[in-house]
């Protein structure tokens, strides 16, 4: 046998060597303390370690250009980004998200980003722009984030999460700390196979998770405290949700929003008032307690919503003074209407304003925001509509002569036309109030009409109600007051519906029914 000794050790060295220059046998490991480190090591095939202590000031480096250059970081829309390109390619990139750069990670497979220093107490990822997401994730797939914290330096209040998914693929999340001075802990957007285990989300301005359209999403262990104040879990057509042994306590706001959707909760704990639980006529409970923040324990009650009791129009829009947002130095279209959101009753203007941010378009139809311009138009196409069902709303706003602003909220229902709404800005108290006499400020129209605010100018135009492609007269704002001018059935062209006036998206809608 002595002979075949050197063919085996030689056999036996050439595996070895092959083995050790597999690149698929282990991932590359990288310690990085800063910004500028953790992007260069973001790739494909990598287990990220952030050291002890450290805090990953995203922000800054990706302000830096000459790293955006080096490391071939261009600009990626996340309102329509490249789903066919990003499974296939991994790219880096940003989004300037209003008022700073996101960064953007596409189409990384095998990818850790760990902590050190234990569960709920890693090194911080912080981002500073309030209207971006900490990590937004499109069309990544094997993604891990462990023992991390992750935030941002200031409140967010329209737009700006956590983390975001999109498109993404076994997804582990586990010993995280997702807090707030943003938007909500976690959205998530046509993704599958999600975990998320023994990690906090808490003290979020406006909800603590959406998820639409996904598959397979279990929390396990977590918490979810001191969030605020919209519907806080909101799940949309998904599949294969779970909570087991989580707890949600100290949140304010109705708790559960769902649509299409069925999640399990086992042995959980909530600590909410039994009137906010929101539609939980979808949720299986088993051995889940319930409190009230009294603490005495009370059954949860299965509700379903009562579709007589939801009104689309606001009513009650006279008696809601809107404090807007005090973070934002200017306040603008954004800001407006999600102060209009927080009083509102409607749940159109409600999922109009989470339909600001890209995950969300799939909570409203259509959706048109120009923000640099001070124009929104959002509508609802109800399944199998017909043309008593649909509803659309538009906002705009004008700088008025004084130093104040008006801003126009526009109601599209087709059983009652339109109904306009106006309120007055004071910068100085930073107070939208509502204009009591709408015709102080309007010519009144004797005809059924439609209105369309405009996206440019200060140009209001009415439709003919019987003809929508005709004009019955317009109403320009010169900073004061508004002069009307009849023009008694104008012919309307409607082909660009992102033309300078909301006409476009205003006919193209009703086009669809009428």
């Amino acid at each position: 046998m002595r002979p075949f000794r050197p063919l085996l050790f030689t056999m036996l060295m050439f595996l070895s060597l092959f083995a050790v220059s597999s690149p698929a046998t282990a991932d590359t490991k990288v310690r990085v303390t800063n910004g500028e480190q953790f992007l260069r090591a973001l790739k494909s095939n990598t287990h990220i370690v952030i050291a002890k202590g450290s805090k990953i000031m995203l922000t800054e480096a990706l302000d830096n250009e000459s790293l955006r250059e080096e490391l071939s970081i261009g600009e990626i829309n996340t309102y329509e980004p490249d789903y066919s390109l990003y499974n296939h390619v991994e790219t880096l990139g940003y989004y300037d998200n209003f008022d700073g750069n996101q960064l953007v990670v596409a189409g990384l497979s095998n990818l850790t980003i760990e902590g050190e220093g234990g569960a709920l107490n890693g090194p911080s990822i912080i981002a500073s722009p309030r209207y971006a997401y900490v990590l937004f994730f499109v069309c990544c797939r094997n993604l891990s984030l462990v023992n991390v914290t992750l935030g941002h330096t200031e409140e967010g209040y329209c737009e700006g999460g956590v983390v975001m998914l999109d498109h993404c693929t076994d997804v582990d999340i586990s010993g995280c700390d997702m807090y707030g001075c943003g938007t909500e802990g976690i959205g998530a957007s046509q993704s599958e196979n999600i975990s998320c285990s023994n990690s906090y989300i808490r003290d979020c301005s406006y909800q603590i998770m959406t998820l639409n359209d996904c598959t397979n999403v279990a929390f396990n262990g977590c918490e979810f405290f001191r969030n605020k104040e919209f519907s806080l879990v909101n799940i949309g057509a998904c599949t294969g949700v779970s909570f087991v042994k989580c707890k949600f306590y100290d949140n304010r706001g109705p708790l559960f929003s769902l649509s299409n959707a069925q999640p399990v909760l086992d042995e959980c704990m909530i600590r909410h008032s039994r009137e906010m639980l929101g539609s939980i006529g979808e949720v299986q409970w088993n051995a889940t307690q319930f409190f009230g923040s009294d603490g005495v324990q009370y059954e949860a009650e299965v509700v379903y919503p009562d579709e007589e009791e939801v009104s689309y129009y606001d009513n009650d829009w006279k008696d809601h003074v809107l404090k807007v947002n005090d973070q934002t130095p200017r306040p603008g279209i954004a800001d407006f209407f999600i102060a209009l959101a927080h009083k509102s009753n409607s749940p159109l203007i409600k999922a109009a304003s989470l339909a600001l941010n890209p995950p969300y378009k799939s909570a409203v139809d259509i959706v048109e925001v120009d923000k640099k311009n001070g124009y929104i138009f959002v509508a609802n196409l109800p399944e199998n509509a017909n043309v008593n069902d649909y509803r659309a709303v538009e906002a705009c706003f004008w700088r008025c002569n004084d130093g104040t602003c008006l801003f126009a909220v526009n109601h599209l229902l087709q059983e009652d036309a339109t109904i306009l709404n106006f309120y007055r800005y004071d910068p100085r108290r930073r107070l939208l109030s509502p204009v009591d006499d709408i015709n102080e400020l309007t010519t009144p129209v004797n005809e059924p009409v439609y209105v369309s605010l405009p996206r440019v100018g200060k140009t209001i135009q009415y439709l003919m109600g019987d003809n929508p492609e005709k004009q019955y007269g317009t109403e320009t704002f010169d900073g004061k007051r508004f002069l009307f001018r009849k023009t008694g059935g104008r012919s309307v062209s409607v082909d660009n519906a992102t033309n300078s006036y909301g006409i476009g998206n205003m006919v193209s809608f009703m086009r669809r029914y009428n």
